[in-house]
């Protein structure tokens, strides 16, 4: 049976990386010796856990800073993937604002469909035709999250976004 490593590695990507789950799941693939691609939009943070997890568990980073939102970012997210054998991805990032739907204004609204809908569907269809064109095993984590399953007045949105991450992948990628 092959290794988390073998299976998976040797580089994971992940969406989200520099803070909270996406901060634990950059350690925890470190210490299971992949090297990672790590994608956030704060910088300064993630640089200097990539510089942390590159002494710590000897592997190697690259580190993309970039605004998930963005029209290009699955162009540049597989660009920086490459010719990596990449066989992990997950996708941690998210946007929440807590406030009324009815208060929050359009461009808002855009940014929860583009980050937490949108770049998350696009980056799953292009990593999964990378690792079908490689014939490699491998694997995708969407994290959701509770609010996903009960709904929440005052982050509806992203209850929404994040119902969508727990059911899409069983639905589509599974059948």
């Amino acid at each position: 049976m092959p290794s988390f490593k073998e299976k998976y590695g040797p580089w994971a990507v992940i969406a989200g990386a520099a803070e909270g789950l996406g901060k634990a799941y950059s350690v925890s693939l470190a210490g299971k010796g992949l090297n990672l691609l790590m994608i956030d939009n704060q910088k300064k943070i993630l640089q200097t856990l990539a510089t942390e997890l590159e002494k710590k568990y000897v592997i190697q980073t690259m580190t993309l800073h970039l605004d998930l939102g963005e029209n290009e970012a699955v162009k540049k997210i597989m660009a920086a993937v490459g010719e990596k054998n990449a066989g992990l991805l997950v996708y941690n990032a998210a946007v929440s604002r807590i406030s009324r739907f009815t208060e929050l204004p359009p461009e808002v609204i855009d940014t929860f469909v583009e980050v937490n809908v949108k770049t998350q569907i696009r980056l799953v269809h292009a990593f999964s035709k990378n690792l079908i064109a490689k014939n490699r095993p491998g694997g995708i984590l969407l994290m959701s999250s509770l609010a996903g399953l009960i709904g929440m007045q005052l982050v509806a949105p992203y209850a929404a976004s994040k119902a969508f991450a727990g059911i899409w992948p069983r639905r589509c990628i599974m059948n």
